[in-house]
């Protein structure tokens, strides 16, 4: 039989350092044990219970206290780079409009919310339209003493049929409307002419070269009771749109107080300027035009501004 002192001499040589243990006090005290404590040889230590004050003044968490840094000697004041644009200001010009389209804003309602693709097909059916009461117009408004040509309609509505008022495929066509050549080219005037006509519309193009503001068409549909407002619409020399169209009684003041003076087409002077002096002052009677003074020329831009300011406060 194995005694306890053999037991104890065997796991003292496995050189294993253990606590003495009391519970073999009985048997002598153990300074080297072999067996490492089981779970049931530790006794938890129960924890303090620990009661913390509560205080009754607010604390505030994550305060973080920001103290003005001393500015160094060396720093610089701001500048802006003054090749960085100004937000405000338009990288790219206005677009240009077509005389076709700018009608098209009163005439459907639904034209301002359409999309691209929708805007240029009620553009497209817009020319169908005024290409198939071109001849009647010519006859009942006297296109020919107006100077229209229907050869010369055709040649700007026929690709308008296919394009709309679309400035890039009207390029393509080779058949955009030159704004600029509205006062020197016959064609382009006349054109001109005959949209206002067709859709009962003014145009004043201003001109801030000279001060100018030319206002079409040279004389209004016959057809026209003026019972309501005829819509007048501004657009630069370029064809961008200068603002919404306005009553066209207030273009009178509207030039007095900018110092622009408003003339009327071209051909208008050309037709007036056919006449002799003495049918020019008859022509100044009819339209009770006083004092009518100057060399010829003068005479003819006076009958002509005077016109188109009874037109306009109609």
């Amino acid at each position: 039989m194995v005694s306890w002192s053999h037991v104890v001499e065997a796991w003292k040589s496995k050189a294993v350092a253990l606590p003495s243990i009391s519970v073999f006090e009985d048997r002598g005290t153990v300074d080297f044990f072999k067996f490492p404590p089981t779970s049931d040889d530790l006794v938890p230590v129960p924890k303090p219970i620990i009661k913390a004050e509560v205080s009754s003044t607010p604390v505030l968490q994550n305060t973080v206290r920001f103290e003005p840094s001393q500015k160094s000697q060396d720093t610089k004041p701001f500048t802006k780079d003054p090749s960085i644009s100004k937000p405000l200001e338009p990288k790219r010009p206005l677009e240009s409009k077509d005389p076709i389209s700018l009608g098209m804003n009163l005439r459907d309602s639904l034209y301002c919310m359409a999309s691209h693709a929708m805007k240029q097909r009620m553009e497209c059916e817009e020319a169908q339209r005024l290409e198939s009461i071109m001849r009647s117009i010519y006859q009942s408004q006297g296109g020919r003493a107006r100077g229209w040509t229907l050869s010369g309609l055709e040649s700007y509505l026929k690709p308008r049929c296919a394009s709309g008022g679309d400035i890039n495929a009207l390029k393509r066509a080779k058949s955009p409307f030159l704004w600029d050549q509205v006062l020197e080219d016959k064609n382009t005037s006349a054109f001109l002419d005959f949209v206002c006509v067709a859709q009962r519309i003014r145009i004043a193009i201003w001109s801030d070269a000279d001060k100018s503001v030319t206002v079409f068409p040279a004389a209004d549909s016959s057809e026209e009771t003026f019972t309501t407002p005829v819509p007048l619409f501004h657009v630069y020399s370029n064809g961008s749109v200068k603002s919404d169209p306005m009553d066209s009684k207030a273009l009178v003041s509207l030039c007095a107080t900018m110092g622009y003076a408003y003339l009327p087409p071209p051909s208008v002077m050309k037709s007036l300027a056919h006449l002799n002096v003495e049918d020019l002052q008859s022509l100044a009677d009819k339209l009770g035009l006083r004092d009518l003074t100057g060399s010829k020329a003068q005479r003819v831009v006076s009958i002509a501004v005077w016109k188109l300011k009874q037109r306009l406060l109609q």
